[in-house]
């Protein structure tokens, strides 16, 4: 997973690419059900990326290992569910440049989303095992004055940010 999917609304989003490590890496996720019929929902949103399977075989659940604030679902996948993962197309991976900056409203949401489903070591886990994080890193947070408005946990997710700064870039932010 890297910070490499070129977005036509100026920033840079998460993708994914082949591990340089024949062909097998780890990252952390999150798993959810959607009915057949709202799948081409997911299609058209995902503009710039390829939906791709993921075989049944390739997942790890570790709800039983994770503390976060969401309670965990259990499924139970048969032979005919499907797992997908959208994969930046060739011509939208790009990493971040001044142009097309990280933004911390973006970074926020997916990291909330970690520390809800999974606690702080989702959110860890999610830091370091993503690639990409750039300089070119906007705090876009239009209420910078008070945070807590519009960022759920935004002291423990800067805190994090910052702890792994040197994968983050978190100080290089503007």
């Amino acid at each position: 997973r890297k910070w490499n999917f070129r977005s036509t609304t100026g920033f840079t989003a998460l993708g994914v690419i082949v591990s340089e490590n024949d062909g097998a890496s780890d990252i952390n996720g999150v798993l959810f059900q959607v009915p057949k019929e709202e799948m081409s929902n997911f299609d058209r949103r995902e503009v710039g990326y390829k939906k791709v399977e993921v075989p049944l075989k390739c997942l790890e659940f570790h709800s039983d290992t994770m503390s976060g604030s969401t309670p965990q679902t259990k499924f139970c996948l048969g032979s005919n569910d499907r797992i997908w993962l959208y994969v930046p197309l060739p011509s939208h991976t790009m990493y971040a440049d001044e142009n097309h900056p990280l933004l911390q409203s973006y970074v926020d949401t997916v990291l909330q989303g970690c520390l809800e489903w999974g606690g702080e070591r989702m959110a860890e886990e999610f830091i370091s095992t993503t690639g990409g994080w750039s300089c070119f890193y906007l705090n876009d947070c239009t209420s910078s004055r008070r945070p807590w408005l519009f960022r759920k946990q935004y002291h423990l997710i800067d805190q994090l940010l910052s702890k792994h700064s040197q994968l983050t870039n978190y100080g290089d932010r503007r």
